[in-house]
């Protein structure tokens, strides 16, 4: 499934940054489920440079060489939300950049790409930058394959399955319709509460 992702998100963002941001979203996946957190959480911080790349070439035309130092990361994902309303679409200028941040900054503030942050790398810390990662990538799915969720149907979602470090598309009851043939579909497991 993640070569489908991959092959889908292609058609729409340039080639090397599709393989360094599926490269990364691997990375986090795997290391999180094998309980590696600090890894996890490393990559976090390639998972947003790549994201970083996407927005700017979708917003501006043209992208920062991979390779370039980028001083000031959260200065530069801010700064989506100053272009105009009319300039990019709200995911872009606002929700991607936020969430972008928030995995940014437990990299770099919390003990993990630094020495001397205030926690260790954590599930809770790993967790939440693997939430992230699943819901941008879905969002880009989304953004870039004229995926959309049908209006009152707030259970049927695009999900990004955490349970295989690659991965994998599922819907949930249908409430996903892209206009063309392409479904994204995975057998999910049933759980009982």
């Amino acid at each position: 499934m993640i070569d489908k992702v991959t092959k889908d998100l292609k058609t729409a963002i340039p080639t090397d940054l599709v393989d360094y941001l599926m490269s990364a979203y691997s990375e986090i996946k795997e290391n999180y489920l094998l309980e590696r957190h600090e890894p996890s959480e490393l990559n976090g911080g390639k998972f947003v440079e790549a994201c970083y790349r996407i927005i700017e070439q979708a917003t501006k035309g043209s992208y920062t060489a991979v390779g370039a130092h980028m001083p000031d990361m959260i200065g530069k994902l801010r700064a989506f939300e100053q272009l105009p309303a009319t300039s990019a679409i709200e995911s872009y200028r606002i929700h991607i950049p936020r969430a972008l941040c928030m995995i940014y900054n437990i990299r770099n503030k919390r003990g993990v790409g630094h020495l001397g942050g205030d926690v260790n790398p954590n599930f809770t810390d790993s967790s939440m930058i693997c939430a992230c990662a699943d819901w941008i990538l879905a969002e880009l799915l989304r953004i870039h394959n004229s995926c959309f969720v049908l209006p009152g149907s707030p259970s049927k979602i695009l999900c990004i399955s955490q349970e295989t470090p690659a991965c994998s598309a599922a819907f949930l009851g249908g409430g996903i319709m892209p206009p063309t043939k392409r479904i994204y579909k995975t057998p999910l497991r049933q759980y009982k509460r």
